[in-house]
């Protein structure tokens, strides 16, 4: 009687064997090599921009304004006067007053 916690050796030289001996056909491998190179590099490329971006060496997109340093996490958001779809205008400091505010920046989609 065989016990769980021991494997079986056979079983899984044979395995190995299998797995060694797979290869990629040859009319596939010049594709496969493509695919993983368009893959690296664009995975390679895909960093470096948004480290770009993070550091703020090149803006994110056209109506990107921000201004390094000026607002920091944990520090509190300042008193902003909005528009609203009416047309009316919203302070911050008047929704605080009666309950707590999270504010999104961005989309959610």
């Amino acid at each position: 009687m065989r016990s769980k916690g021991i494997v079986d050796r056979a079983r899984l030289s044979v395995a190995w064997q299998r797995l060694v001996a797979w290869r990629v056909p040859t009319r596939w491998r010049r594709p496969v090599k493509a695919g993983l190179v368009v893959l690296a590099v664009g995975a390679i490329g895909g960093f470096v921009y948004m480290e770009l971006v993070e550091k703020g060496f090149i803006r994110y997109n056209k109506w990107d304004r921000r201004v390094r340093g000026t607002l920091r996490v944990g520090d509190p958001a300042p008193d902003l006067e909005l528009t609203r779809y009416d047309g009316t205008s919203l302070r911050l400091s008047s929704l605080w007053a009666t309950k707590p505010v999270v504010l999104v920046f961005g989309s959610c989609t």
